[in-house]
């Protein structure tokens, strides 16, 4: 999240990985930054927009919308999985 957005904050939950023939995508809650969000050497331009937004936007203008839209539909049902499980403490 550094690199692309100059942005450090805490990792709350993983939401969920969603894959497609492309990629595969890790999306994860995390706690709303102090610091404001700055586009990073690979990146146009940074923005935060709400849920609410988000869901709102026709598929024309996104990237993978079938996945964006089940990441969004994960999200406004509360899904996630604590980090600690994820974590092998050996």
């Amino acid at each position: 999240m550094l690199e692309e957005t100059n942005i450090t904050s805490d990792l709350e939950s993983l939401v969920g990985v969603y894959s497609s023939s492309h990629s595969v995508r890790f999306l994860f809650q995390a706690r709303i930054p102090k610091n404001s969000p700055a586009a990073g050497h690979e990146i146009q331009k940074v923005a935060i927009f709400t849920l609410a937004e988000v869901m709102l936007w026709s598929d024309d203008t996104l990237v993978a919308p079938k996945n964006l839209r089940l990441m969004l539909k994960d999200v406004k049902e509360g899904k996630n999985y604590s980090i600690e499980q994820m974590v092998d403490n050996r």
